[in-house]
């Protein structure tokens, strides 16, 4: 059975306080069921209620009325925040990079002890979700990417590469590669004109399907500001790593955000064969002027 589905989510934080006991009477009449039939999944309950509480400040319901009105009623009875918003939730199943990243994590942090004082230092760490790469120091390793606590990162010791800027009449995507894959690990580097040193990609740096995702994408960027052509190629780099299904939720949030607050596009929910201005603003909102 198949226990995707979507629903609108309360999120309820009460701060340490204790919520009022009309709060647990109000759900009870509003059909909402704590422990429910355990025959059937928690998802499955949803469906065939008006809303399943996960948590106690967790609530997935049907309608979006529904979650409207359970966040209104929190809110007057004293809660500290109240959220809503629209989730697609499904049956977690571990993938191969789950495991790789949980392992990495358990060997970082699952040690007793004192740290090892000869993890400590400067490292530069690359975010593949946020496609952005950070200067950090440290006392272990880096787990996860110090600005968004995302876990696909790429990282290594010592300080961020520093390259010139892109010479006259050079082809973009010629200096996006060339910057960005020196040592076959993709890393953005800081510019800087006076400091910076212009390195070639290392003959061994193959032309993987990410990097031929960004080299397709370069075609269409004729007369874009430099800046903005090599932050796309970065986002096309890093989108081309991930799974389709989440490039399709990314999607669902963009436009949907795009629509309550600026109209109409012509973009189309469907992704495209390549990638689109939907799917880099996604990561990046500055582009959703461009929507």
């Amino acid at each position: 059975m198949n226990d995707k589905t979507s629903g609108h989510m309360v999120i309820v934080e009460w701060d340490g306080g204790t919520p009022p006991t009309k709060w647990y009477s109000r759900l009870k009449e509003y059909g909402l069921r704590v422990r429910g039939n355990k025959d059937v999944g928690p998802v499955e309950r949803r469906a065939k209620t008006a809303g399943v509480i996960f948590q106690e400040g967790a609530i997935v319901c049907n309608k979006e009325s529904t979650a409207r009105m359970l966040a209104t009623l929190a809110y007057s009875m004293g809660a500290k925040a109240v959220m809503t918003g629209v989730m697609v939730i499904d049956e977690f199943q571990m993938l191969p990079e789950d495991a790789a990243i949980m392992q990495r994590i358990t060997n970082q942090w699952g040690k007793r002890g004192p740290k090892n004082a000869e993890d400590a230092g400067i490292y530069t760490v690359t975010c593949r979700e946020e496609a952005a790469t950070h200067v950090v120091d440290l006392r272990e390793r880096p787990v996860v990417c110090p600005q968004c606590g995302g876990t696909h990162i790429t990282w290594r010791r010592g300080e961020q590469r520093v390259t010139m800027p892109i010479p006259d009449r050079m082809d973009v995507f010629d200096y996006w590669y060339a910057t960005r894959t020196p040592n076959a690990a993709f890393e953005i580097p800081r510019e800087d004109e006076l400091s910076g040193y212009f390195v070639h990609a290392a003959d061994s740096v193959q032309m993987d399907d990410a990097i031929r995702a960004a080299e397709r994408h370069s075609r269409t960027l004729a007369g874009a500001a430099v800046n903005e052509a090599l932050r796309t190629l970065d986002i096309i780099y890093c989108l081309a790593q991930e799974p389709q299904s989440a490039r399709l939720q990314r999607r669902v949030a963009t436009l949907s955000e795009y629509y309550a607050g600026q109209g109409k596009t012509n973009y189309q929910l469907a992704p495209s064969k390549g990638y689109d201005m939907v799917d880099i603003a996604g990561v990046d909102r500055h582009f959703m002027q461009y929507l």
